[in-house]
């Protein structure tokens, strides 16, 4: 679970929520606890040929409504994400020191 600005995060409901839009490939997920405040930054990686930014307005929207917090979400041109053949490492949290750490 994660904690932002006082709302609690299951990492499975935001997985939930985005894989419900057909044209996301991949997405990664930040949470930045370097400020006071933690912040949730999420890249989104579209399929070929759809659209990045308006794809990326749709999910911070869904987000919004849905789970009740802002995020700051990015597309990412294609193929820039890592895959990952098993289990698939999309939370990374950065700590104070700035330092990227996977749970």
């Amino acid at each position: 679970m994660i904690v932002l600005r006082g709302n609690n995060l299951h990492p499975s409901a935001l997985q939930t929520l985005l894989h419900r839009f057909a044209e996301l490939a991949e997405y990664r997920v930040e949470v930045d606890r370097s400020s006071v405040l933690a912040e949730l930054r999420i890249e989104i990686e579209p399929k070929p040929g759809s659209a990045g930014e308006p794809l990326a307005q749709r999910v911070a929207q869904a987000i919004r409504d849905e789970l009740l917090f802002r995020a700051e979400v990015r597309a990412v041109p294609p193929g820039s994400l890592p895959r990952f053949e098993m289990k698939a490492q999309r939370l990374v949290r950065k700590s104070d020191a700035g330092s990227a750490t996977r749970p």
